[in-house]
């Protein structure tokens, strides 16, 4: 199944110049296979199922993605934010600061030279999340990890962050950089000091970096829900995932099992909200008490 990269076709490009209709960009894509175009920004009404350019088009997700448009100076982003929101951010710097006795600090990564010691922090934090454990979703120390990583700094795109808690990494803000737009590609806490807030506080701490800076002019969270990505984003695009299938019985198969899936899920978390274990599951999942 090929993947539309916009930005494999204009190197410069971003998720938000993604035309209203793709189709026109889905013919260039070289297969004749299906075809996914992921984060479209959902500007006109689009229904789950049509059919478009001699394909079968169905969207897969539809989902919020994050973003932070930079202004003048931190202190003015703070203030677009809520009062809870500054609160709970300048809160999770100050536990730092006073678990610590102020031996804390966040340490910035870019050069090719770099690549190896972030990786050796950030893996290690994230052996220790959820998503490693259970999803084996999290960011691993392999050779491929470190020549994608490689590739980017030598190209002047890679920008990270660690956050030390005296000698030992406690969280991880991997990104990269396209023009001026920064993307938070992935992140992580020890989940050992979550009481601290370790992720909140390298948030608040790499935002303020990014924005002295002056080299980034908006920050995407990229896709997907989450609490911190709400509450620390000044805008919000609503995006969808579509799948162009050529037409056929493959793909009215895989359609129709796709659409029963949904419904089991969705069935099943609404029993667990019902029930109220599903904020009690996410606890464990993330081995909170």
């Amino acid at each position: 199944m090929s993947r539309l990269d916009l930005g494999a076709i204009e190197p410069d490009a971003f998720f938000l110049d993604l035309p209203e209709d793709p189709e026109g960009l889905v013919r260039t894509a070289p297969t004749r296979g299906p075809v996914v175009v992921p984060s479209l920004p959902a500007r006109l009404p689009m229904s789950r199922l049509a059919f478009s350019g001699g394909r079968i088009r169905y969207l897969v997700y539809r989902f919020p993605r994050y973003l932070v448009r930079f202004r003048d100076t931190f202190d003015e982003y703070m203030r677009s934010l809520s009062a809870k929101t500054r609160y709970g951010v300048r809160k999770a710097i100050r536990k730092m600061d006073e678990h610590s006795e102020s031996s804390f600090e966040m340490r910035e990564y870019r050069t090719p030279e770099e690549v190896g010691p972030f990786i050796e922090a950030a893996a290690a934090v994230s052996a220790l999340t959820y998503q490693t454990r259970l999803l084996k979703a999290g960011l691993s120390d392999d050779e491929a990890t470190r020549a994608r990583l490689l590739k980017r700094a030598e190209a002047g795109r890679f920008w990270s962050f660690v956050l030390w808690l005296r000698d030992q990494p406690v969280s991880y803000m991997l990104g990269t950089t396209r023009g001026r737009i920064y993307r938070h590609d992935h992140g992580g806490y020890d989940p050992a000091f979550h009481k601290l807030d370790p992720g909140r506080a390298l948030h608040g701490m790499a935002l303020e970096h990014l924005h002295g800076s002056g080299q980034i002019d908006l920050l995407d969270f990229t896709p997907g829900g989450g609490a911190h990505k709400e509450k620390l984003s000044t805008e919000v695009v609503d995006c969808v995932d579509l799948v162009y299938f050529p037409v056929g019985p493959k793909a009215v198969l895989l359609v129709g099992s796709h659409i029963l899936l949904q419904g089991v899920s969705r069935g099943i978390a609404w029993t667990l909200e019902k029930l109220g274990l599903k904020t009690k599951i996410k606890q464990l999942l993330r081995g909170r008490p």
